[in-house]
């Protein structure tokens, strides 16, 4: 057969199976789409990038086989020492680690989508999506951190909002030793409610007659008296944000209600000496 003829089968061949490729991606994409606009968890994100991953590989063993025949792919393929040392190396790489990783990370669920998560080296973000290299967080300043599968998946891991749509922080607030405790107690209650961010306690306490919550007299400072209360808010928010707003209340309250925020200080005496 003319080279030419050959070269320009081989061609059609091979445009025919990017446009098959290209399809295959697309509709893909779009089924899942439509499944995480109803369920946008992280399980679903990894097996579409999985998916993704598989439908380049067959077009890429699909191109191998035009050369070295259909009936042969897994003899040319798999049977090559040169493919066989290839795969050895790769699985030898931290490419595979980060892709079981990710699996094991996608099956188990440690974190999904839109969770506010701390490391154990201190890193914490709001899970932005996962692919079979990394997991993506976002910080307070939108900054980006990426973190390899395979790191992430041996960490210890906080998350604030595990399997619930709200999340809590816990926040402390300094008194005098001469202000009337109750009354301190009402007013930074009455300002966290007013807080546009804070939600009702999602389980009622018996010790608690308010549906959010309690503040808690927690112990003797050296120059104040520390107030404690639990604040409860939707995961959609940051905790920096809440606690700014929750905080910058509770301090024009006290304030306002004349109740001392002290603060350490330190008298110097000094003596004359004729």
């Amino acid at each position: 057969m003319d080279t030419g003829i050959i070269i320009i089968t081989w061609l059609i061949f091979a445009a025919i199976l990017i446009g098959a490729m290209v399809l295959a991606l697309r509709i893909n994409k779009f089924i899942f789409k439509r499944i995480r606009k109803k369920n946008n968890s992280l399980h679903y994100m990894y097996i579409e990038k999985l998916i993704t991953a598989a439908i380049i590989i067959c077009f890429i063993v699909s191109l191998i086989s035009m050369f070295a025949g259909t009936d042969n792919i897994w003899k040319s393929v798999l049977g090559s020492t040169a493919v066989i040392s290839a795969v050895a190396g790769l699985a030898a790489q931290d490419t595979l680690k980060n892709v079981l990783a990710g699996m094991i990370l996608s099956i188990h669920k440690p974190f999904d989508i839109g969770d506010r998560i701390i490391l154990d080296d201190g890193t914490a973000g709001i899970v932005k999506k996962m692919n079979m290299r990394h997991v993506e967080l976002v910080g307070i300043d939108i900054a980006r951190v990426i973190i390899p599968n395979s790191q992430i998946n041996t960490m210890r891991i906080k998350n604030h909002n595990f399997n619930s749509q709200i999340r809590s922080v816990y926040l402390k607030f300094r008194v005098g030793y001469g202000c009337d405790v109750n009354f301190a107690k009402k007013v930074i209650l009455d300002a966290v409610k007013e807080s546009e961010y804070s939600l009702p306690r999602p389980v009622k306490s018996k010790d608690a007659d308010d549906p959010y919550g309690k503040v808690y007299f927690i112990e003797f400072g050296e120059s104040c008296l520390f107030l404690g209360i639990t604040v409860y808010f939707e995961n959609t928010h940051a905790t920096e944000i809440v606690m700014n707003e929750i905080n910058t209340r509770v301090r024009d309250a006290l304030i306002k209600n004349g109740i001392e925020i002290p603060y350490p200080y330190m008298n110097v005496v000094t003596e004359e000496i004729n």
